[in-house]
């Protein structure tokens, strides 16, 4: 990091205060000795969502974070906005556009403060086996529009704590963190502060459920139809061997069907 430290502004639409100390809290050592929770500096100031009511005055709700925003920025006066998560919006509330709304307002905000912005949002319900794209941003994709860079963590079949961080939208800079090169992480929680370990770069489809695999030494009488239910079949007994390697690992049925892109049934039935 080359930037000087400045104050950071975080939105956190996702989290209570409970769940939020309880991911900085300190664990408590072999000796049985607990470790102090983290200290934030004093320029870190986190702010929650007090009101979801939108007042008269306001067209929507995204007109009215706007507002709050602002009036955020301007008694703090930040560096550094971070928005977790967009998604929320889409889940609060009937107006789609509200999303849309709160991102033209963010991109004006940096155009005239000159505000770092990162804004998180979640991918929808998607297959394991297909590479993150722009396309997964949950919503809309015009919301990348209004964006300079997009990058996606993505799940990994490698395990239930392994991450990989890829470029999928870069506008200034060059793509260099593709599907040939993305940077695998591990989630530890050493000490008070959850966080990202890097272990190496990979290719994406390191991490992903080969959907099809080849099959070697079809008879030319097996008809396209024939070979394509065995390759159904050889990409099925593949989920299979992962929904019950997962659940060995101690995932529930929900956190395999959300990591495997699989629905909570199928999930059911492949595990018995």
């Amino acid at each position: 990091m080359t930037a000087e430290p400045g104050k950071v502004l975080y939105l956190d639409f996702e989290l209570s205060d409970r769940q939020f100390r309880q991911r900085y809290a300190g664990n408590t050592t072999s000796d049985g000795i607990r470790i102090r929770d983290r200290r934030f500096h004093k320029n870190f100031f986190r702010c929650q969502i007090l009101q979801q009511d939108v007042p008269p005055a306001f067209r929507s709700l995204g007109d009215f974070l706007a507002h709050s925003i602002r009036n955020a920025i301007d008694e703090i006066e930040p560096s550094v906005l971070i928005i977790d998560n967009l998604s929320w919006l889409r889940t609060s509330n009937t107006n789609a556009s509200a999303a849309l709304e709160l991102m033209r307002e963010l991109k004006t905000l940096k155009e005239t403060t000159g505000l770092s912005i990162l804004v998180l949002a979640h991918t929808p319900k998607r297959p394991f086996a297909r590479s993150l794209t722009v396309n997964d941003l949950a919503g809309s994709k015009q919301l990348s529009n209004f964006t300079d860079t997009m990058f996606a963590i993505g799940d990994s079949i490698q395990g239930s704590n392994i991450r990989y961080l890829k470029q999928v939208k870069p506008r200034s800079t060059p793509l260099i963190y593709d599907e040939t090169n993305v940077a695998v992480a591990r989630i530890e929680k050493p000490s008070n502060f959850l966080k990202f370990t890097f272990t190496g770069f990979a290719r994406e489809a390191e991490h992903l459920i080969r959907a099809y695999h080849h099959i070697e030494h079809v008879d030319s009488a097996v008809s396209a139809a024939e070979a394509d239910r065995l390759q159904a079949l050889e990409f099925r007994k593949k989920l299979i061997a992962n929904c019950r390697e997962l659940s060995k690992q101690g995932l529930s049925q929900r956190q395999i069907a959300a990591q495997l892109g699989l629905g909570a049934t199928t999930v059911r039935r492949y595990l018995s």
